[in-house]
């Protein structure tokens, strides 16, 4: 039948309509029109090429100029943001006191006792026993009021702390010794004797928020050639909260999709600093072609954190060990040149169109004296098309699918007869009816549903629904599309649907005949082991009210209660005697106990559940920690309902008397599966608490009591 429908349908669209009947002068100016429009064509595409190509690469070298632009200027602010900073540390750096302080610091060589000033007796003192004088040494006046001193500076100039250091790592004058807390920069310290430069270290978080350290070097009052050596060290250090936040800062005249991140060396390690995040400062993955200067030139490529593309380049902060990174989303930016391109795109075709209207138009007036013939083929190709309706007519009869056009205000403008027929309407009086005339106002509302649905996205619908027709309850698919006018608008919407009430009757069969199945199978494991009598079904409450909670889909949570009630099916080849042992299972015992998971996969291998709930099975012994079996998976690689019936399954076991031991609290089992945190997914551990504190969780205990 479909061969002689194909067949015929293909007779239809091959009928010879009669010549044409154009004159030779009209072929050939045809031809010529042709060619012209292809030469066009042709001319057209080339200049559409070539403007592309330059203004992509106009935009690219104004972006680039742009981003460098607003880099190189944003790392000048940061520069000299930095050398007012050094400026500060200067004054003390710098100043007379503290460089013949730290000289004579250097020239003891650490040792404190040579500072001091010359001894003094104490008026007050006795002789000793053996007739010499008690004398006290006091420390340098200086190093109090220095410390003094320092401490005003670093209050007043917005540091945290202050440390003036010799070349040994000493430290001889400190406003706070719990910032030195590193031994790192006392090697720091250490290096600025050898380099003689300032020196930034990188930020590093504290509870105050960023801080980072200035070591600033040291110089005698007279240096000479042979002298101009570094004779001390002043530590700084700064908190940089505040300032990391304003140089991130976008400023007004940035684009959408722009935006800057300061990025910092430590150790040979990029990172990131992120104000106001948690964390504040995390590790970045290899960045490609940045070398050692830490200059990045501009390119499109992946972001720093490799999750979109962008346009990107990296600048350093002289003296310092930041990086300053400019992107801009590649996808945002380009909205512009998209526009420019399509606008160019769209100018063309207009062009190209215009030709072949004029050439077509030109033609049509040279072959306008045969206006005749093709009136004559016109009314052969309207008869032709009238039998291809009558003939499609007769096809679109024939359907059992229901077939109706609606229009957007849900009236029925055309119906198959089939669906006439199933509504129990004459075909004649459906048009102009809407679906509460035709099923009811309960149906009417349900479908109405899916129509808006599928009206207001513009996207085909596929919805199943119970409908009664002619009193009796019939299971449909409705498939619905939108219906678009000449200019693209959404006008109505087509709708084809298809009875699978007996798909759905031997559905239902299927699925009972499974739940027979597992009922059966649930029976024969407690006859075996009347210890797991009811196990099975309170498994599957608990594990399914878990899985609820935690938010998992129907699906899921099918898996789980099947799985639930077949979890002890592998059980049904082990020992009775070792199933029902009154004391603890040997090393030996615990194995052959263990392969009732293998006997389980050989009764559940081929079975089609519809849903993975051999997976669930097979993987609900195994642990978080890899110490589970018989696989000996971690983590992810656990399937969540594996998790949730291990969680589950543990705990209604500890729950239940066994032939070993008695029943336990449910609170108990709980704090157990708590304090073995390694073997059971702590989320699933808590859940599981939460229900047992809720009706429902009581309503299951009930269960457990009444066993």
């Amino acid at each position: 039948m479909t061969e002689n429908l194909g067949g015929r349908i293909n007779e239809l669209l091959e009928e010879d309509p009669g010549p044409l009947g154009y004159r030779p002068e009209g072929r050939k100016t045809l031809t010529v029109g042709g060619i012209t429009i292809f030469v066009i064509v042709a001319a057209v595409l080339a200049f559409l090429f070539y403007h592309i190509h330059s203004h992509e690469t106009h935009f690219v070298t104004n972006l680039e100029q742009r981003l460098g632009t607003l880099t190189q200027g944003r790392v000048e602010v940061i520069a000299t943001w930095c050398d007012s900073v050094l400026s500060l540390g200067n004054r003390i750096a710098a100043s007379e006191f503290y460089r013949d302080f730290a000289t004579e610091m250097d020239l003891s060589a650490g040792d404190i006792s040579k500072l001091v000033s010359p001894p003094q007796k104490n008026r007050n003192t006795q002789l000793k026993d053996n007739g010499d004088p008690n004398f006290e040494a006091s420390p340098d006046a200086r190093i109090p009021l220095m410390t003094h001193m320092l401490s005003e500076f670093v209050t007043n100039t917005g540091f945290l702390a202050g440390h003036l250091m010799d070349r040994g790592g000493n430290t001889f004058i400190s406003t706070d010794f719990n910032i030195i807390r590193d031994d790192r920069q006392i090697t720091r310290a250490k290096e600025i004797f050898k380099t003689g430069t300032p020196y930034w270290s990188p930020v590093r978080t504290a509870p105050s928020g960023f801080i980072l350290d200035i070591y600033l070097p040291i110089y005698p009052l007279q240096t000479t050639a042979e002298n101009n050596r570094a004779i001390g060290v002043l530590m700084l250090t700064r908190p940089v909260a505040n300032q990391v936040a304003e140089f991130l800062h976008p400023p007004p005249f940035m684009r959408n999709g722009e935006a800057f991140r300061l990025l910092q060396r430590r150790e040979g390690k990029i990172e990131k600093l992120r104000p106001g995040q948690v964390p504040s400062i995390v590790e970045v993955m290899d960045i490609p072609g940045l070398g050692s200067s830490g200059r990045l030139k501009f390119g499109k490529r992946a972001a720093h954190d490799g999750e979109r593309i962008v346009y990107s380049l990296i600048i350093p902060v002289p003296g310092t060990q930041w990086l300053l990174l400019q992107e801009s989303e590649a996808e945002t930016v380009r909205t512009g040149v998209r526009d420019r391109i399509r606008t160019t795109v769209w100018i063309a075709v207009l062009t190209v169109i215009a030709v072949i209207i004029a050439v077509v138009a030109f033609w049509w007036r040279l072959v306008g004296d045969h206006n005749k013939t093709l009136a004559t083929q016109f009314r052969s190709l309207a008869a032709r098309i009238a039998a291809q309706k009558r003939f499609l007519d007769g096809i679109n009869n024939t359907i059992q699918e229901h077939i109706g056009l609606k229009d957007k205000d849900g009236i029925y403008r055309y119906v198959n007869p089939a669906f006439a027929d199933a509504a129990g309407q004459d075909l004649e009086r459906v048009p102009g009816l809407n679906d509460a005339a035709i099923f009811g106002h309960g149906t009417a509302e349900r479908l109405h549903r899916s129509d808006k649905k599928v009206l207001e996205s513009g996207n085909a619908v596929t919805v199943d629904e119970e409908i009664y027709l002619h009193s009796r309850k019939h299971y449909m698919q409705i498939s619905k599309v939108p219906l678009r006018d000449d200019s693209g608008e959404i006008s109505g919407l087509v709708s084809v649907t298809r009875d699978i009430s007996e798909l759905v009757e031997q559905r239902k069969l299927r699925e009972m005949a499974v739940k027979q199945t597992i009922v059966a199978l649930v029976r024969a494991i407690e006859l075996r082991d009347p210890y797991l009598s009811g196990h099975s079904r309170r498994l599957a409450g608990f594990a399914g009210e878990v899985a609820r909670h935690i938010g998992a889909g129907p699906d899921q949570v099918a898996t789980i209660e099947v799985a639930a009630n077949l979890s002890q099916i592998g059980k049904l080849s082990i020992n009775r005697i070792l199933l029902n042992k009154p004391g603890r299972l040997t090393e030996e015992e615990n194995k052959t106990m263990r392969k009732h998971v293998e006997h389980a996969a050989e009764v559940l291998k081929d079975l089609d559940f519809g849903l993975p709930v051999f997976d669930a099975i097979y993987q609900m012994n195994e642990r978080p920690d890899g110490s589970g079996y018989p696989c000996g998976l971690r983590g992810d690689e656990i399937c969540l309902e594996a998790r949730i019936l291990e969680v589950c399954n543990v705990f209604c076991a500890r729950v239940e008397p066994r032939p070993h031991r008695p029943a336990i609290p449910p609170e108990k089992a709980v704090e157990i599966l708590r304090t073995n945190s390694s073997h059971f997914d702590s989320k699933v551990v808590e859940v599981l608490s939460q229900i047992l504190q809720s009706p429902q969780g009581d309503k299951l205990l009930q269960d457990l009591s009444n066993r």
